[in-house]
This record gives C-alpha cells, structure tokens and sequence, in this order.
C-alpha cells in the first residue's frame, strides 16, 4: 500500500502541497509521515485517509459574450414591464426612461455592475416621474463604451 513516496521534503511547516493532477487519477488519499533529522529515522504516524468527490455542473449560466439591450416584456404593458440587458463585463450602467421629446422620467439603474444577464422591473406608478400617461416611451442603456435604445409603449 505504502511502496511509492509522493512527496519527499525537508519542511519547517505542517503542511505540505501535493499537485491537483495526482489528484484527478485517485479518488482516495492515503498518507502517513516520519520524520528523519540528525538524530534518526522516526516512526510511522498513524494512516490518515480521505476522499475527493469531483462533481460538474451541467447547467452552468454562461456569461454573456457582447452588450446588448433586449426589448422590454411585455410590450404594450401597463403598468409593469421587465427590461432585461447583458453585460460581459463590469461597467458603470445607467439604465433611464425617456419621453418622445427626450425629457427623462426614471432612472432605473444608475451604478457599477459585475458582468452578467440582468433583468429590471418597470412600474411606472413607483418609478416615473412625472406621471407618465398613455403613448411611446424609450429606455437607454448606457454601459462603458456601449449605449442601445429601445422603444416601449404604454397603455393605461
């Protein structure tokens, strides 16, 4: 069981790193140690053991490749919308509501962001000012370097 030594070191310490690929072809670890200085060769400790368990996620969220703005759902809508936008990086993000004349009615998101599919809940009646009534609306996304509109229109 014990005819190979793995690791043969002169250490201070109490620990000792072993590399992953030795890891990755057994699944259970075995290990005893002595010690061997000028005075002699000490006994064996006892044997220790443990185990790996390698597991894999099979539905891991991907991070998106590009920026980009997707249009809001649902759309008409009245009066709650999502807005949902990517980002492959961390960027400063502003994400704001304009009326047709450019004036802004919300601001949604205004802050740093780690990279990531994002999703913002619209509801105009907690997050516009001033009220916003029937007609067409547009929402920016502002992200680093990158900047999309969309149009969205609201039914009351």
């Amino acid at each position: 069981m014990f005819n190979t030594v793995i690791k043969d070191t002169i250490t201070n310490t109490s620990s000792v790193n072993l590399e992953y690929d030795f890891f990755i072809y057994y699944d259970n670890q075995y290990w005893k140690v002595r010690t061997i200085n000028d005075g002699g060769t000490g006994p064996w400790s006892e044997v220790n053991h443990f185990s790996f368990l390698f597991t894999d996620v099979e539905d891991e969220t991907q991070l998106p490749t590009e920026f980009a703005l997707l249009q809001n759902y649902p759309n008409p809508f009245n009066p709650t919308t999502t807005i949902t936008y990517h980002l492959p990086k961390t960027a400063n993000v502003e994400l704001k509501v304009y009326d047709v004349l450019g004036n802004e009615v919300a601001t949604l998101i205004n802050e740093e962001k780690s990279a990531g599919v994002f999703e913002v809940q619209f509801n105009v009646t907690q997050d516009s000012r001033p009220a916003m009534s029937s007609g067409v609306y547009f929402y920016k996304l502002t992200a680093g370097d990158f900047a999309s509109t969309k149009k969205m229109i609201l039914i009351k």
